[in-house]
């Protein structure tokens, strides 16, 4: 990657990384797992504790011992398989962290190029983990700027939402079900009594169609007159919602997979 990207991942990343420093590693992952006693967990956690001690020692050896127990536990699940999940959290959740702490034994090392690497895994790992919690920053500053194409799909979406006066079959269903019903049940009785009147067939099927189709007309205004139509639009903001966070997490993927691959 270009020297300007490599410099923004650092300068985002380690005003996220101090951020979690300032409350204390191992503390702030106590936050993230909470009770959590799982193998993956407890081998996470140590390793975090071992940065917290290497931070504060100052005994070069010592921090070295610290530095290199913590990555030895953070590496063996930088491999996890995602498809699994541990303790009720995805392995991407697992994952992420790992190279949260990864990224921050780089810093403390000097090795600029392995912690901007370790801080774009954890985007690829699990996005939303990442911008929402571990790296803001970084997301603010280099992911944001690329999901310009998201945000314009979802301006598009939000606003035909918010304008859309088109009431929706199923809605409609759902609310003009009795009413439905009972037309049905109308138009059967008329066809059989038509029928006995001497009425023809094709005379009954009108009246049925009618009949029916008066059925969803007082369907549709039992949907007009009531606050169903902003509900809907509640609702399908809620889920337009969801897609955009999808979006934004395939988005920020795609984009740690090209600058991995740089």
């Amino acid at each position: 990657m270009d020297i300007v990207t490599l410099q923004l991942i650092l300068k985002a990343g380690k005003l996220s990384l101090d951020a979690i420093q300032k409350e204390g590693m191992a503390k702030q992952l106590n936050i993230l797992i909470q009770k959590n006693d799982q193998l993956i967990s407890r081998e996470i956690k140590a390793a975090y504790e071992a940065l917290d001690d290497a931070l504060i020692t100052s005994n070069i050896k010592t921090r070295e011992i610290r530095l290199n127990f913590c990555e030895e536990n953070l590496l063996k699940n930088t491999n996890l398989d995602p498809g699994l999940t541990t303790g009720g959290f995805s392995n991407k959740y697992w994952m992420a962290l790992a190279h949260n702490g990864l990224a921050f034994v780089c810093t403390l090392r000097e090795d600029s190029n392995l912690a901007a690497k370790h801080l774009i895994k954890i985007y690829e790992c699990n996005p939303r983990l990442a911008r929402e919690k571990l790296l803001p920053e970084l997301y603010i500053q280099l992911f944001q700027p690329k999901c310009k194409n998201v945000f314009d799909w979802h301006e598009k979406e939000l606003k035909s939402i918010n304008e859309s006066n088109f009431v929706p079959m199923d809605a409609l269903v759902k609310t003009g079900a009795v009413a439905i019903a009972i037309g049905s049940i109308v138009a059967g009785f008329s066809l059989s009594l038509n029928t006995r009147n001497g009425f023809s067939s094709s005379q009954n099927s009108f009246a049925g169609s009618r009949i029916i189709q008066g059925g969803f007309k007082i369907s549709e205004e039992l949907w007009k007159n009531s606050n169903n139509i902003e509900s809907f639009r509640r609702d399908a903001r809620n889920k337009l919602h969801q897609q955009l966070e999808n979006k934004l997490d395939e988005r920020c993927q795609e984009i740690a997979r090209s600058l991995l691959s740089e």
